[in-house]
């Protein structure tokens, strides 16, 4: 590679060429001029004021979509087609063709072609500034001043980075005399050949031989680049594509160039002047339609574009994701999702009017493992965009009852409490439904229930008074914190004290969400946020990207988690309304039919697995009941959606070593018939005094902070024993002392 001339030479070179053409000194209608006998040196001091350090900001690319293995592609979404690549992966001919047709002297010179740019100022000083004279160096200047200007949102930038004018071209060959003191001639061209437009919607080399050609760049041959590096000079009016005899014009007068330079023989020249284009258009992949995973990727992009960590705005969000250059890493496990969607399959078909949705999570960690739909994604006849698995817009039914359950085991309600039941209450705390009372599914369930019993038939008017006893806001505030976020806490539509019908699952929830909230008992009452992304890096991997937040946090007891998890096994159990969903192994769970058959759920989990299905007509549920499908007159969560649960546990968990559930806390046995003081070991501070203070327990306020047996390995401040101890009757005598982690 040539020296890079110094900037004294460069400067006397320029301003004698101004000089000697006059383009400086008598173009009044250029945009600027320098005063008519101005001297060498106040021209010098022109120069001298121009930039000379460029601002190079990052390429817009598109953002790669990847599953959790790290190589399973869900989708690619870009504003710009484009993807960088070293210049190892460029042909060596492309390489060549490039720089013979725009700049045949960009080895030997040291950022401006002296010779060209004088033809421009002579051009320039007759008002024509047409014709080119721009060196690679000089172009890859353009192209950055103009992706900076369009990402800043510049107007007026854009136009000054594509305007015809003499002070253009000084300011980008003052900023390239830059660029070469910086780079090598061939980080030059590798950044020149990864910005170029090249038409047709290709932005840099890579791009533009997988368009037309469908070939990497590393494959292209002489034809072919000689068709791409034409196209630089004119993307539009040479487009290959649209205009096929302007593109081979313009393709054989390059052809004609590379012989002349020896790049290629005359031979080679000729023959392929009578060769056709060879054209193999391929079109990009773009979004996630593309993708084998359609319904997560879109899920994915729309965790994205809402996530204030990718930006202030919408707009500033989706243009990170579209021009960020992102490879996202998911929590879609490929394995997981293959033998999910297969349980869906096997129940119900792709053209059923019938939806339904199978939704896994890892307890523990919120990942988001699977998403399977019995629907092909788009807007076609059967199709849909609608994202049915994030999308809060199906009751719960009695899927819901779990929160209820733990919310009075928290305020210490033990499991021995009797509810009376029976067919119908009319209460006079909430609410009433328009009939004016609440009534079970069926009749016949039998009255003074324990809390085990109510759960496993699921009897409505059990829980609408044990409702009664800790109070809606309650339930639902638990409900949050075990990972429902569809429940509001302020506004028009935020949950009601009276509304009693809150624990029979009348307001919608997502699967995602369902699942992730059973989660949390599977994890002993550690919730983590419904995990889509697992990481966010720059192509390359080079640099980390802040995402979603994905930190657990400890929201409810171990104790109440563990216990809500021993009462919902007996839903699973001979006798309970999950009965046929029993797997061979320890499985807690509740089935779930809404109000007029609307839909049906069953979500369950082991310890190392949680599930949500549901089943509904998304046109609407109340208008399109389940009823008569696929041979059930009627269908509940134990019978389809229970099918398709049981299916899916059954090959996730297929191998995996069996584990058991610690069982049910002891201080919440069937030992007392009164309320007893809760347990809040495992909860951090804050949580632990709500806890206690909705069961009128006073916290001792100078708490003991000596660590206990558990406490080194606990977050700070959280409790690790109480005195006294939970299950002792309410009211106590005096203060609850709190042992806190260090």
């Amino acid at each position: 590679m040539a020296a890079t001339p110094s900037r004294p030479r460069t400067v006397a070179a320029l301003v004698g060429m101004s000089m000697t053409t006059g383009a400086l000194l008598g173009a009044a209608t250029l945009p600027f001029t320098v005063p008519a006998g101005a001297s060498v040196n106040a021209a010098t001091q022109y120069w001298d004021a121009l930039p000379s350090t460029l601002a190079e900001p990052p390429l817009p690319q598109g953002s790669t979509i990847l599953a959790a293995d790290g190589r399973t592609v869900l989708g690619t979404v870009y504003l710009y087609n484009r993807k960088v690549v070293p210049l190892a992966q460029v042909a060596p001919i492309m390489r060549k063709a490039i720089v013979d047709i725009e700049d045949s002297r960009f080895y030997s010179h040291g950022g401006v072609d002296y010779a060209a740019v004088a033809r421009v100022l002579r051009n320039g000083s007759s008002g024509n500034l047409s014709q080119g004279g721009s060196g690679l160096a000089q172009q890859y200047v353009k192209n950055t001043l103009l992706i900076t200007s369009q990402t800043a949102d510049d107007v007026e930038g854009a136009k000054a980075a594509t305007a015809r004018s003499l002070e253009r071209k000084l300011r980008e060959a003052k900023l390239a005399i830059g660029v070469e003191q910086k780079y090598t001639k061939d980080q030059i061209l590798e950044k020149y050949l990864n910005i170029a437009y090249f038409g047709d919607g290709a932005y840099g080399v890579e791009a533009a031989a997988q368009r037309l050609f469908g070939v990497p760049a590393s494959k292209l041959g002489y034809l072919q680049s000689a068709t791409i590096a034409g196209l630089v000079q004119s993307p539009t009016e040479y487009a290959p594509l649209e205009h096929p005899k302007a593109a081979t014009t313009r393709r054989n007068i390059v052809l004609a160039r590379m012989a002349q330079l020896g790049t290629i023989t005359a031979a080679q020249a000729a023959a392929g002047r009578k060769a056709s284009l060879g054209l193999h258009p391929t079109e990009p992949p773009q979004g996630c339609r593309a993708g084998p995973y359609p319904f997560y990727c879109d899920w994915v992009t729309s965790v994205l574009t809402n996530d204030p960590s990718m930006g202030r705005t919408a707009a500033q969000r989706r243009t990170r994701l579209l021009q960020g250059g992102l490879v996202v890493r998911t929590a879609l496990d490929p394995p997981v999702q293959a033998k999910a969607q297969a349980a869906v399959d096997a129940v119900m078909p792709h053209d059923d009017r019938v939806a339904a949705v199978d939704v896994s999570v890892q307890p523990g960690t919120g990942r988001v493992q699977a998403i399977a739909i019995n629907r092909d994604y788009g807007t076609g006849p059967g199709q849909t965009v609608f994202p049915l698995a994030s999308t809060a817009s199906a009751q719960v039914g009695s899927t819901f009852k779990a929160f209820t359950l733990a919310a009075a085991l928290e305020a210490g309600v033990p499991l021995s409490t009797r509810l009376p039941g029976g067919d119908s209450y009319h209460s006079e705390v909430f609410d009433n439904p328009a009939s004016g009372a609440f009534r079970n599914d069926a009749d016949g369930f039998g009255s003074n229930l324990t809390l085990t019993a109510a759960t496993a038939s699921s009897v409505n008017t059990a829980f609408v008074q044990l409702e009664e006893k800790v109070g809606v806001l309650a339930v639902a505030d638990l409900a949050r914190r075990a990972g429902v976020t569809s429940l509001p806490s302020t506004g028009p539509a935020a949950v009601g004290p009276r509304e009693g019908s809150l624990t029979l699952g009348v307001r919608e929830v997502s699967p995602i969400d369902m699942a992730n909230a059973y989660a949390t008992f599977a994890a002993h009452g550690n919730a983590c946020p419904a995990v889509a992304v697992i990481s966010l890096t720059r192509v390359g991997g080079r640099t980390p990207q802040q995402g979603p937040s994905t930190t657990c946090r400890q929201t409810i007891a171990p104790a109440v988690a563990d216990t809500v998890t021993s009462v919902l096994e007996s839903v699973i159990a001979p006798g309970g309304t999950g009965a046929r969903q029993q797997i061979g192994r320890p499985a807690a769970g509740k089935t779930g039919t809404t109000e007029n058959e609307a839909a049906a759920w069953f979500v369950g989990y082991t310890p190392q697995e949680s599930a949500a299905v549901w089943l509904g007509d998304p046109r609407g549920g109340q208008a399109y009941p389940l009823l008569n499908v696929h041979g059930y007159a009627k269908v509940f969560g134990g019978t389809l959606p229970g099918q398709i649960w049981r299916d899916t546990m059954m090959a996730l968990l297929e191998g995996v070593p069996v584990v058991g559930f610690p069982g049910p806390d002891p201080s919440y046995g069937d030992t007392s018939s009164g309320p007893l003081l809760p347990t809040v070991v495992g909860l951090p501070l804050d949580r632990a005094k709500a806890v206690l203070a909705r069961a009128g327990v006073v916290v001792r306020t100078a708490l003991d902070t000596r660590p206990g047996p558990a406490g080194a390995t606990l977050p700070p401040d959280t409790v690790v024993a109480q005195t006294p101890a939970a299950g002792v009757g309410l009211p106590v005598a005096g203060p609850v002392t709190l042992t806190l982690s260090p």
